[in-house]
């Protein structure tokens, strides 16, 4: 008898692809950096990487840079616990203008023409987790309801919903029904009728009719001055326009010429043709030669006066090191200065350069007030000598 094949089952390979590690942001300190911010972009990479407690605290230190690096090396024996880290990390590094910035956004966000309920919702949203942690679903839904367009409220009015789900809900309907509308009938969703405006201009018609010709017909008299004569003229007014006019020189009077009737195509060709007359050039007139007095000749040929610092020359440090046009310190330029991307208001282009440890009001009471350590370097070294001058030297030209 033949012998029955066996057959052997085979595992195919399993190929297992390594995932790549991810590198979380560098967190330096300043002012205008986010803690919280940055601490959930923290735990985000933790948790791809599969890191635990152990391995977040030991990679904490490549993340940190400048002042919160020596921050964790001056502590680094304390910290023993992640929690502990993240509790000390918070503590030092907190910005109250945080909640601040985010209050004052709050207050003046509307939705706007072109905007969809989802983003304008969820940037709401994180503007209230910004302000307030620990609001309510109540005091959220009643933001929504004060900041949604009015095509929407007026909707959401007769049924008002009791949670933000039910808010998102039923404005997305309505927001697709204006899109409907506006696809279907060739209308715009942001026209609104004339009487949602809730004002009604219709009595009122006639008597801004006659307000705008009165205001016309006064316009009309100042462009165009009419010379009334009255009807009597007295002997007193006729001897003292005989009298101004025998003092005044004499005017010549152009008479304008009569003008012709218009012809038709038949009596222009019954005409005689007409000789052809010569005009005379009019006289060529030169220019006069510029005469200069000896005051100006002499301006003319002395020394030039000389031209004005330029602001890259004066706004500097005693070591030429540049200042900021923005807070006037040194070691940064206008456009990487934190200050000014923290929005607060700095020096105007015309201010002169800034004296000493001089900064504008904003950023003093911005930096008295913030808790957060500000690196604040100075700006400028003073001269030991007496007699060397701060300000520098004009450019030779």
């Amino acid at each position: 008898k033949p012998k029955k094949k066996i057959a052997t089952m085979s595992t195919p390979p399993v190929v297992v692809l390594s995932v790549a590690a991810r590198t979380p942001a560098s967190f330096h300190g300043e002012p205008f950096e986010d803690i919280e911010d940055w601490l959930q972009q923290y735990e985000r990479v933790a948790q791809h990487n599969r890191w635990t407690d152990d391995p977040r605290l030991q990679n904490l230190y490549f993340a940190l840079e400048g002042a919160a690096r020596h921050w964790f090396e001056s502590r680094e024996t304390s910290l023993i616990s992640w929690t502990a880290c993240i509790d000390e990390l918070v503590r030092t590094f907190t910005n109250q203008y945080r909640r601040e910035r985010a209050e004052d956004l709050l207050r003046i966000r509307t939705q706007g023409a072109n905007e969809t309920i989802t983003s304008f919702v969820e940037d709401v949203l994180h503007l209230v987790a910004r302000a307030d942690p620990q609001a309510t679903d109540e005091m959220k839904l009643r933001i929504l309801m004060r900041v949604v367009k009015d095509d929407i409220f007026g909707g959401l009015v007769r049924n008002p919903p009791s949670t933000v789900e039910d808010f998102v809900t039923e404005a997305t309907n309505m927001e697709r029904a204006l899109l409907a509308r506006a696809s279907h009938y060739h209308r715009h969703s942001s026209v609104a009728a004339a009487s949602a405006s809730g004002y009604d201009i219709s009595p009122s018609i006639p008597f801004l009719r006659d307000i705008i010709r009165d205001v016309v017909r006064e316009e009309l008299k100042k462009l165009l001055p009419t010379a009334e004569r009255p009807a009597s003229i007295s002997i007193a007014e006729v001897v003292r326009d005989e009298v101004q006019r025998a003092f005044l020189p004499d005017v010549p009077v152009t008479v304008a010429a009569p003008e012709e009737p218009t012809l038709t195509y038949a009596a222009m060709a019954r005409r005689p043709p007409q000789a052809h007359r010569q005009v005379p050039a009019p006289p060529r007139r030169e220019p006069p030669a510029p005469q200069f007095s000896r005051r100006q000749d002499d301006r003319v040929h002395g020394h030039p006066e000389p031209a004005a610092p330029r602001k890259t020359d004066v706004w500097r440090t005693a070591d030429r090191r540049p200042l900021c046009y923005h807070c006037g310190e040194a070691g940064h330029i206008y456009r990487r200065c934190p200050y000014r991307q923290l929005g607060l208001r700095g020096f105007h282009p015309n201010d002169p350069r800034p004296r000493y440890d001089e900064r504008p009001r904003d950023i003093e009471e911005y930096l008295r007030r913030s808790p957060s350590p500000v690196s604040s370097h100075r700006r400028e070294a003073r001269s030991p000598s007496p007699r060397r001058s701060a300000s520098p030297a004009p450019r030779p030209r």
